[in-house]
């Protein structure tokens, strides 16, 4: 797998735990009893993961594009200054979580409108990597580029615990089907038809 199969992987886990997260969040807007300490788990798993190791790995390959055609890869550019905009989203929607989470004069639309920008932000910016970086990297650079963005990389995963981040990925996701970890299959399965009706 190379880095750029591993960030479109990347994406797809997110876009599950995006899923799980609005789910929760439509219950909160609608006055509905919402999981917020699953919410508050989704956006610190993005903090520690998304912001810490995914936009690094892709800044590294962002890098490589601007240096080999910067007029040809705005794309490029934009979504790493994107990158900062979503750190400003997760820090916001963090505090709203905090503060509604220990009842600190939280209200709800505050909570809602930091949950629904970091929504639409992440999406939005998925799609334009997926449509326009992406496939410029697929179409212009060359196998001496992969390798020094693979050693670029490789510092970026040096500095975490890729495995425990992979732990709570798993976890969180168990969160949108249903499953409880430490359950037997049997029991899972139940528990989802459970949910279902």
């Amino acid at each position: 797998m190379n880095i750029l199969d591993e960030l479109l992987a990347d994406h797809r886990r997110l876009h599950d735990l995006l899923s799980l997260f609005e789910r929760e969040l439509v219950t909160y807007d609608n006055g509905g009893s919402a999981d917020l300490q699953l919410i508050q788990d989704i956006a610190a798993y993005y903090a520690e993961y998304f912001n810490r190791v995914h936009h690094p790995l892709e800044d590294c390959l962002f890098e490589c594009l601007l240096s080999r055609a910067p007029r040809r890869n705005a794309g490029a550019r934009s979504a790493t200054s994107q990158h900062d905009s979503l750190r400003c989203a997760t820090d916001r929607l963090l505090a709203a979580l905090d503060r509604a989470l220990h009842d600190t004069m939280a209200t709800r639309a505050e909570l809602t409108d930091a949950g629904r920008q970091f929504l639409q932000q992440n999406r939005d910016h998925m799609r334009h990597e997926e449509s326009h970086p992406f496939k410029q990297a697929r179409q212009c650079l060359t196998a001496r580029d992969w390798q020094a963005i693979d050693t670029a990389a490789d510092a970026v995963r040096a500095r975490t615990d890729l495995e425990h981040g992979r732990r709570q990925y798993d976890a969180l996701l168990a969160s949108l089907h249903g499953v409880r970890p430490g359950m037997s299959a049997a029991d899972n399965a139940q528990a989802a038809t459970g949910l279902r009706h």
